[in-house]
C-alpha cells in the first residue's frame, strides 16, 4: 500500500488515499467522455474507503449530467476537477475516480496512460439503481 496526497490549484481542498500497487505501477486513464475530454482528467480509481478529503471538504461541490449517475467534485473557490464517484450499486461502486493532474510532486509524464471509451459507454440513471 502506498499513500497519496493532492490538492486543487488554490489549496482549498486537501485530500489523502492509499492504493496498491503504488503509482508506479498504476495505468491513468484517459476517457473521452463528454465531461473527462472537456476537463483534461487522467484519473486514477482508489477504492472510495481508501480515500478521504483532509481539508476544504466545505468547498466542494458537485456536478452530475445526462444520467445523474456520476458525483463529480470541483473546488468551488478555483475550479478544480478534483474526483468522481458513481451513485449506482453495481457500477462502478467502491471506487474514487481521482484527478491524478491534482497529485502532490507526482510527474505524470512517465505513467502508462490507457484510453478509455467512455463516450460510447452508458450508465444506467440513478433512479435506475435507486432501491
Amino acid at each position: 500500500m502506498a499513500t497519496y496526497t493532492g490538492h486543487c490549484h488554490c489549496a482549498a481542498v486537501k485530500y489523502t488515499f492509499t492504493i496498491s500497487p503504488g503509482l508506479e505501477e498504476q495505468e491513468l486513464v484517459s476517457c473521452n467522455c463528454s465531461y473527462c475530454s472537456t476537463t483534461g482528467a487522467l484519473l486514477l480509481y482508489p477504492k472510495t474507503t481508501d480515500f478521504s478529503f483532509t481539508d476544504g471538504a466545505d468547498n466542494l461541490t458537485e456536478y452530475r449530467f445526462a444520467t445523474g449517475s456520476i458525483e463529480h467534485l470541483f473546488c468551488k473557490v478555483c475550479g478544480t476537477n478534483m474526483t468522481a464517484k458513481s451513485l449506482v450499486e453495481g457500477a462502478f461502486s467502491g471506487i474514487q475516480a481521482v484527478n491524478a493532474r491534482t497529485l502532490d510532486g507526482i510527474d505524470l509524464e512517465n505513467m502508462k496512460v490507457k484510453k478509455v471509451n467512455g463516450k460510447d459507454f452508458t450508465f444506467p440513471s440513478k433512479a435506475d439503481g435507486e432501491k
